[in-house]
């Protein structure tokens, strides 16, 4: 092996193959090699890129050997890695960054035998980078360790771990499909994990993935159920009641949104949240006003803020609700004064309330020609659909019994059928 060059004076190519070449004592050679790597770190007067490189070749050098006892190569490399922690005079995250980097493409054609290694720096530097806020590094990191097909043994509980970590951090990112990916990877292990924690964990990024993936009522509707849970501070309840309510007002028109909102405002501890009164205009159906919703805006978490085809996804759902509070107000009202009462022009108000009829959520007929809209009946369209879901109640009802007791069920039919003449 060709006799490697060094810039700090402390690492000597012919004094390390002479340590491991020779008959000393293995605690003997492992303390002169751990000796050199605290020298090297510990040089006040060395350049970042020198020490990268010293410590590089150094590993090089001891891996490739091929005598070298491994015992001794364990405690070694353990040394080195105890020492990418950020401390004086040199070793400093971008260190740290730039040394893991190296070492991992030197563990890279024997990683058979220095999994362990190349996993703890994959840890280590994923750390730093979820500091530094370089979320998808962080992601990438994490996603390099061969937890399904590497040759170490990885718990159920430490694969969970990690795909819901990574997901975390796709989810930081905005990388919404990447997060959902790795999510559902980690679901097939929650039995197996069999961790509290990290099931409560996996709940909490499955409804953040919900609200940023745009499903609004499926994330309101989780938010709402985790501000009931007994383990959470008066603070934590608060905090996820008003993502209830944030998500709940961005929602779409739908049954499932009016549940909540009556769920929501016959909840005391709404009435004390400063977006109470959104929520609670929304709910009786009035018309929401512009100026009434500065407060609530600000309070919305950026990716809440987006643009949809020109409008704001709030100006959006305020535009639909106000439509629908329009609908209760009137049997019938120009697409002008419609217009102006929702803050938008005719010809939008007109393509809106055609949007919305398709799409049932409100029973209108538009007379294009003279630009009129004629809201239905909705009193007795409101008995009517009641009366419907009465009979689908029923019936399913009636379903039940049949499959659980279909014995008693033919007893009865036989003795209420009529007597043949």
């Amino acid at each position: 092996m060709a006799t490697a060059l060094f810039y700090d004076e402390a690492l000597n190519g012919e004094e390390i193959l002479n340590i491991l070449s020779t008959n000393m004592d293995r605690e003997d050679q492992t303390e002169k090699l751990v000796s050199m790597i605290k020298k090297v770190v510990n040089n006040a007067e060395a350049e970042a890129s020198q020490l990268v490189d010293d410590l590089v070749c150094f590993t090089e050098m001891i891996i490739n050997y091929d005598d070298a006892s491994m015992m001794v190569l364990k405690v070694v490399l353990k040394a080195l890695l105890e020492e990418m922690t950020p401390h004086p005079p040199v070793m400093d995250n971008a260190v740290i960054c730039r040394l893991g980097h190296r070492l991992l493409k030197v563990f890279q054609s024997r990683m058979y035998s220095f999994e362990a290694y190349a996993t703890n720096i994959w840890l280590r530097l994923a750390e730093i980078y979820e500091v530094e806020e370089k979320f998808v590094e962080a992601a990438q990191m994490l996603g390099s360790i061969p937890i399904e097909t590497g040759t170490r043994p990885y718990s159920a509980e430490m694969k969970f771990r990690t795909y819901l970590r990574i997901a975390e951090n796709y989810l930081q990112a905005g990388e919404i499909g990447q997060a959902s990916h790795n999510l559902k990877r980690a679901s097939f292990l929650q039995t197996a994990a069999g961790c509290e924690e990290l099931n409560t964990r996996y709940k909490f990024i499955s409804v953040e993935i919900l609200d940023r993936s745009g499903k609004f009522i499926d994330a309101a509707q989780r938010y709402y159920q985790f501000s009931m849970l007994p383990t959470l501070t008066r603070t934590e309840k608060e905090d996820y009641l008003t993502k209830a309510i944030n998500c709940t007002v961005l929602a779409t028109p739908s049954q499932k949104k009016t549940n909540l909102l009556t769920a929501l405002c016959k909840d005391d501890r709404c009435a004390s949240l400063p977006t109470f009164a959104v929520i609670n205009k929304m709910f009786k159906k009035m018309i929401i006003h512009p100026c009434e919703l500065e407060f609530f805006e600000a309070n919305l978490k950026d990716h809440q803020k987006k643009s949809v085809g020109g409008s704001s996804m709030l100006q959006k759902a305020i535009v639909e609700q106000n439509m629908l509070a329009a609908s209760q107000l009137y049997k019938n009202v120009s697409f002008d004064v419609l217009g102006k009462m929702l803050g938008i022009n005719a010809d939008r108000a007109q393509i809106l309330a055609a949007e919305m009829i398709v799409d049932g959520k409100f029973q209108a007929t538009i007379d294009q020609v003279d630009g009129y809209i004629y809201f239905n009946d909705h009193a007795s369209g409101y008995v009517d659909q009641r009366v419907q879901q009465t009979f689908d109640q029923v019936n399913k009802i009636t379903e039940m019994i049949f499959a659980a007791h279909p014995e008693w069920v033919a007893q009865q039919m036989a003795n209420n059928a009529p007597s043949s003449m």
